[in-house]
């Protein structure tokens, strides 16, 4: 592994030492992963730990936000389409329509619609994701706030947690790991959309 490159063809990798500093575990564990220096055998050494909470936090903080938000949708979407929530559904489908063409009136809809459901679901989480990748996440009319560099990518880590949590708990870890598969299809430069079946 030592002699092995970085293979994420997005990701920002100049920020690999600080989004592992972000993560919630043991100093030693910390550095080990910072020696690491390359992107996939610091993600694959957080699986072999069955870090799989870290190790969605470090994909989701290192993709572009864009496509962190995508991986968080697709997530999403597994588990809360057809919930019959009409908020839920609307999150859903806002989140594909910003990711696909963004502006300033769908990202505040977004948070508009992440705070409606109160951040207790998936879809509230990553349309929460969607107000904070980037312009004021303050109230309209009040002075602007700039969101903080690793807020969308914290966001999806959270949509994309709580909806590993809406699986059958016998086979979570078999979902968070499928979870896990999508992001690095898109960090090589694929959409995430794996056929698990």
């Amino acid at each position: 592994m030592s002699g092995q490159q970085h293979v994420f063809k997005k990701f920002n990798h100049s920020g690999i030492y600080e989004s592992l500093t972000n993560l919630e575990l043991p100093a030693d564990q910390i550095k080990m992963l910072q020696d690491l220096k390359y992107d996939l055998p610091v993600l694959n050494k957080l699986l072999g730990l069955n870090h799989f909470e870290p190790a969605i936090h470090y994909l989701a903080s290192g993709l572009p936000k864009r496509e962190a938000i995508w991986w968080g949708l697709l997530c999403s979407q597994q588990v809360e389409t057809g919930s019959g929530n009409p908020l839920m559904q609307e999150a859903l489908v806002l989140v594909e329509d910003w990711v696909i063409a963004p502006t300033e009136e769908k990202r505040r809809k977004a948070g508009q619609l992440g705070e409606a459901l109160e951040h207790y679901t998936a879809s509230a989480w990553v349309a929460t994701a969607v107000l904070w990748s980037g312009g004021s996440i303050s109230k309209e009319g009040k002075p602007e706030i700039e969101p903080s560099d690793n807020m969308c990518g914290g966001a999806v880590a959270n949509a994309i947690i709580l909806a590993s949590g809406k699986v059958d708990r016998t086979k979570s870890n078999e979902h968070i790991q499928q979870f896990i598969k999508r992001g690095i299809h898109i960090a090589m430069g694929g959409n995430g959309k794996i056929n698990f079946d």
